[in-house]
């Protein structure tokens, strides 16, 4: 196992893959690092008898990338340090970010990502910063998203009704997408009035059911009412130009303001592509 995947801090890694309900049990069982648990078997997870969900997202954390990225010799290895940043991939720059909920969008976003990486703005294909395939160093994977966003013209908000569950507990316990949403507004308010824009874009993801073999869209809208009107709690929390940190209900009011768009499947996100590549070419003029 790779030394630097060994130093994330375990309950980083918990909070990332859902799995912090599930640590006593881990670590009563003498897993008590990622490293451990992601080298976990068929068999161990039989044995820690944690349940399917536990086991679902387990196995979702040692398959993505992030678990065998570090593995893969570092391209600038040898060199000199670029002047730009360089992600997992070797880009120095991205044109759009993906914020998700990793437990319930995880692979919305992922198709997402396919389809706007083999799309072009202005005759050139677009550059989308996707952590799960993006980040440099697994340890310090929040800073990281947060000084990549920095440097964006559209950064792409995915929710959903279950993704926002963790959104009404940011009060209590860090949320890592919230943390992305108030970030994201904060660099949209910085960017007024300077020759490039920050465009930020919520798309509520519906889902599609199934009732007496009929097929509908659910659709749901946020109602910032219904969430906390206090700070969240996440120390990387930003503050905004009047020297304050927005409450959860009043960051969600900000982001509804925006033209949100919607889709209930991979095909309607496909659908997204074309408004989305011409944002990036509307924030750089």
């Amino acid at each position: 196992m790779p030394e630097a995947l060994k130093a994330v801090d375990f309950d980083t890694f918990l909070a990332k893959y859902g799995l912090e309900q599930y640590r006593a049990a881990l670590v009563d069982n003498e897993v008590d690092s990622a490293d451990l648990v992601l080298e976990l078997s068929e068999a161990d997870l039989a044995s820690l008898s944690l349940g399917a969900e536990a086991v679902q997202r387990i196995k979702q954390a040692q398959a993505t990338p992030l678990a065998t990225a570090v593995d893969e010799a570092n391209p600038n290895a040898g060199n000199d340090a670029p002047a730009t940043p360089v992600c997992h991939q070797g880009h120095g720059a991205h044109d759009i970010y993906i914020s998700y909920q990793f437990v319930t969008e995880a692979k919305s976003a992922e198709r997402l990502y396919e389809s706007l990486s083999v799309s072009q703005a202005a005759q050139k294909p677009l550059c989308v910063y996707f952590d799960k395939l993006c980040t440099q160093d697994v340890s310090q994977w929040k800073l990281e998203n947060l000084t990549e966003m920095r440097g964006l013209s559209v950064i792409i908000v995915l929710i959903s009704e279950k993704g926002l569950a963790s959104t009404r507990e940011a009060h209590l316990k860090p949320d890592t997408q919230f943390l992305e949403v108030q970030h994201s507004l904060k660099l949209m308010q910085e960017s007024v009035g300077k020759e490039s824009s920050v465009i930020v874009q919520p798309v509520f993801m519906w889902s599609r059911e199934t009732v007496d073999n009929e097929s509908f869209v659910r659709k749901f809208f946020p109602d910032p009412n219904e969430f906390p009107d206090e700070p969240p709690c996440h120390e990387l929390s930003p503050v905004f130009a009047d020297g304050k940190a927005m409450t959860i209900q009043q960051t969600l009011r900000e982001l509804l303001k925006l033209q949100a768009l919607d889709a209930a499947d991979g095909e309607a996100l496909d659908r997204l592509v074309p408004h989305i590549r011409d944002l990036v070419a509307k924030s750089k003029k």
